[in-house]
């Protein structure tokens, strides 16, 4: 939901670990890096920046994985347990 999106903002790497699980792909760019859940039907995105010497939840978008190139949506790759679904 949109509400645990907003929960997720300036949450630590170590706890978006906790909430979600280890990310079904990972990207590090130069000074930040990109987590990405995936769920059956739902893309999240997750960018993390660094900040007092940790990286930190800056933004997160969703996309509908049967299409990805459409702008974000309100899809969910949370579960009943609020952790996103392998897939």
């Amino acid at each position: 939901s949109v509400a645990q999106l907003v929960a997720l903002k300036n949450v630590s790497r170590h706890d978006l670990v906790s909430k979600l699980g280890e990310p079904d792909f990972t990207r590090r760019e130069a000074t930040a890096e990109l987590w990405q859940y995936r769920s059956a039907s739902c893309v999240l995105d997750v960018y993390l920046y660094p900040e007092g010497g940790d990286l930190k939840v800056a933004l997160t978008e969703t996309r509908d994985r049967d299409r990805i190139k459409a702008p974000q949506n309100q899809c969910t790759p949370f579960g009943p347990s609020q952790t996103a679904a392998a897939g």
